[in-house]
């Protein structure tokens, strides 16, 4: 078994310490779940931490600075007429003003909804409270879920946010990576894949950990980080944002395993046979993943019928992902039901066939969308970024397919070659906008 660094006991301490002391001074039981003076607490216990850093300009900040500009900024916002309830929006990249807003509004007791500038990533689990670890460096933006968790657990763990208020491309993650040393992070695969193929070289030896989520995580790549960072740990996490936390996570388990994790506590979990819509108790047998617990969101705001398509009467979130589990409860990722392709009866998984291209060593990454056919449904379109210097042919991604899976799963919409895959704001495939092209493109799909 792969050695646990955590222990599940010791956050819950510390934390019992900190939230005690909150209400110890207001005198009010629920300020315990009081994010804003958890907060507002923590910036006060450790003033001379260097709270976050601007990579992009070599700023940084400590947690008085924060705590004196935030403190400023509520009693601005209070004196605006903005009450406990009240929403607002924030829209900024990663610059160090952005947390200021943030903290102030959580003070206030108001609603942040942050958005993505652009329009077009956990907490984990250590042995040592407060500074479990030194620096973590967010790609995320504001408006996902790991950055959130990370501008929030910053100053009551006592570790320093890197950020960056430019793009994050792959050359600037490298540079920055390699200049400030971070020791943890949330990573996309994609992202990770170019981290580790980066014309600038990166060194990895300087992380603790890194979790990698956000769509199918395989063994291979897992193999490929533990290579060049043979005393990192690797993990496969997945979380959810209306899930408020991680879902599953590998701690514990081989590195090299495509298993996203064992059930955690705090969650109760079903799998759902998608055409019956009935529980599914064998293993190894693929269906949706429903979970239920107190930390998931009450609905989607003022949207009453999303809330009802995604939630069961007896408040189930269903996930919208495929997974199946084997006989020791190690749950595996298929994928997002609504990007499963349809070629005539078949169901096709755009992961299994992009985790066989992307073995090819010409291929530096893949995605796999479909173009719609009247006839058949949809034709499996490979939109593939060579290795620089590396000569792949149409025709030789097609034959690895051939010779690997079966007939109804070919690449019948072709393969085209582009110079990056688009992306969303949080590194993930664009997978939109890779329809679009493959729809613009058919000359180009040989």
């Amino acid at each position: 078994m792969y050695p646990i660094r955590r222990v599940n006991d010791s956050v819950h301490w510390f934390m019992n310490e900190l939230t005690s002391r909150v209400v110890a001074e207001s005198g009010i039981p629920t300020d315990i779940h009081h994010i804003g003076k958890i907060l507002l607490r923590s910036l006060k216990d450790d003033p001379d931490l260097v709270l976050q850093i601007d990579g992009a300009t070599g700023e940084q900040e400590t947690s008085g600075s924060v705590l004196e500009r935030s403190v400023r900024c509520a009693l601005a916002l209070k004196k605006l007429g903005l009450q406990r309830g009240d929403v607002i929006t924030l829209m900024a990249p990663n610059h160090l003003d952005v947390a200021i807003p943030y903290y102030a509004a959580l003070y206030l007791g108001l609603i942040v909804a942050p958005i993505d500038r652009t329009l077009g990533v956990s907490e984990n689990r250590f042995t040592q409270f407060p500074t479990p670890t030194k620096m973590v460096f967010i790609i995320s933006p504001l408006q996902w879920l790991t950055a959130i968790i990370m501008f929030h657990m910053a100053p009551i763990l006592r570790f320093t946010r890197l950020q960056t208020s430019q793009p994050i491309t792959t050359q600037h993650a490298s540079q920055l990576i390699n200049t400030y040393k971070p020791s943890y992070k949330i990573v996309s695969p994609p992202f990770l894949i170019n981290l580790l193929r980066s014309e600038v070289q990166c060194d990895f030896s300087c992380f603790e950990t890194i979790i990698v989520g956000g769509s199918a995580v395989t063994a291979d790549l897992i193999r490929e980080v533990k290579k060049v960072a043979p005393n990192t740990e690797v993990l496969n996490g997945l979380g959810m944002s209306e899930v408020t936390s991680l879902v599953f996570i590998s701690e514990g388990l081989e590195p090299e395993s495509a298993t996203v994790g064992k059930p955690i506590g705090g969650l109760q979990y079903r799998l759902i046979d998608v055409e019956t819509q009935e529980d599914i108790y064998e293993p190894n047998t693929n269906g949706e993943l429903w979970v239920k617990g107190p930390g998931i969101v009450k609905g989607y705001y003022r949207n009453p019928d999303a809330t009802a398509e995604t939630f069961t009467e007896d408040r189930w979130f269903k996930t919208g992902d495929l997974y199946y589990r084997d006989e020791h409860y190690n749950f595996f990722f298929v994928e997002r039901i609504k990007l499963l392709l349809k070629y005539m009866n078949n169901q096709i998984s755009p992961v299994e066939l992009e985790a066989l291209i992307c073995q090819h060593p010409g291929v530096q990454e893949v995605a796999v969308t479909g173009v719609p056919e009247p006839q058949c449904g949809e034709l499996p379109v490979a939109c593939v970024v060579r290795r620089p210097g590396v000569h792949v042919t149409a025709e030789e991604i097609k034959q690895l397919v051939k010779e690997n899976l079966a007939d109804s799963k070919q690449l019948r919409g072709g393969v085209i070659f582009l110079d990056a895959i688009p992306r969303t704001s949080t590194t993930k495939v664009n997978r939109k906008k890779l329809k679009e092209i493959a729809m613009q493109c058919p000359a180009k799909a040989t």
